[in-house]
């Protein structure tokens, strides 16, 4: 069963990184600033980046 992870930054892109491999996801301009990842059950996040036009880059550790 998938539970799902979400994010939100003003991004060009997002990037979620598990134990095992990572998922990307670009944005559009005028598209939301959120991303929705789905998680197996017991799969672990370890970083989250996000690449910013107004900020730059952003990075979160799990």
């Amino acid at each position: 069963m998938f539970q799902f992870f979400r994010v939100r930054a003003a991004s060009v892109w997002i990037a979620v990184l598990y134990a095992v491999m990572g998922a990307l996801r670009f944005l559009s301009p005028g598209d939301s600033p959120c991303a929705v990842f789905p998680l197996d059950e017991g799969e672990i996040i370890s970083d989250v980046y996000a690449s910013c036009n107004l900020h730059g880059l952003w990075k979160a550790g799990f």
